[in-house]
């Protein structure tokens, strides 16, 4: 409802909206963000390799429920490229690709994504359709 100090009113036919609606069984229920925060149960798969994290789970869930599967992953070239342009808008120089391409590190990507958020040009974008 609009503040007392907007002046707006209900027109008739937004009362008879609202006493229909009531007439009808409207159930009231609390605005989400009033309501006290609980920690979702995390749903469980069996050593997917594609489930890496929490997230992934129920992505994966509601995949399956769809019938759906996980895309292929992107190569690296590819993930280094969208990283850079959604970090920085600036597509990753040759040294940063053949960096990212020989860290066998499992921690490679984290890593890159460190270094992209701590460069000048985070934040950036020049043109948002250059994926």
């Amino acid at each position: 409802m609009p503040p007392p100090a907007s002046n707006l009113t209900l027109t008739p036919e937004e009362k008879e909206l609202l006493r229909r609606w009531v007439t009808e069984g409207a159930e009231y229920k609390a605005h989400w963000a009033f309501s006290p925060v609980h920690k979702p149960i995390v749903p469980s798969f069996e050593q997917n390799p594609q489930v890496r994290n929490p997230v992934d789970s129920f992505v994966l869930a509601r995949l399956e429920k769809e019938g759906l599967t996980f895309a292929p992953e992107a190569s690296r070239e590819t993930l280094i490229r969208r990283l850079s342009f959604d970090l920085r808008g600036l597509p990753p120089t040759l040294q940063e690709i053949d960096e990212f391409l020989t860290n066998n590190s499992p921690k490679a990507y984290e890593q890159t994504v460190d270094k992209f958020l701590a460069s000048p040009a985070y934040g950036e974008h020049a043109d948002a359709g250059l994926n």
